[in-house]
């Protein structure tokens, strides 16, 4: 069985869709000692209004190069767990979810 403090989760966003739940559900991640990074992309500004609504320990970082796709693998630089996933910011799975995927390994 993985232990949550295994698994690193990258987000790549523009931070300019998201939404409160979004960001909740961002933070209950966290707080099951999910690492959490966000790669947001070279041109947008860390000071966004909604980067202050996480919870500390979320690691957001801005990546070398635009797109979805760069902005992940720039985020792998930062791992530092056996396991990784990926998210989109406009989907999340349930904690619940979460756990039964990880105690199929």
């Amino acid at each position: 069985m993985i232990e949550f403090n295994q698994l690193t989760i990258i987000i790549p966003s523009l931070l300019s869709d998201i939404n409160d739940r979004w960001i909740e559900q961002v933070n209950k991640f966290y707080q099951q000692n999910i690492k959490i990074i966000i790669s947001i992309p070279p041109n947008l500004s860390k000071t966004n209004k909604f980067i202050k609504k996480f919870d500390k320990g979320i690691l957001i970082i801005r990546s070398d190069k635009k797109g979805q796709v760069n902005q992940r693998q720039y985020g792998y630089k930062f791992v530092k767990t056996d396991y990784l996933m990926h998210m989109d910011d406009d989907i999340f799975i349930s904690i619940k979810s979460l756990k039964i995927l990880l105690n199929q390994f």
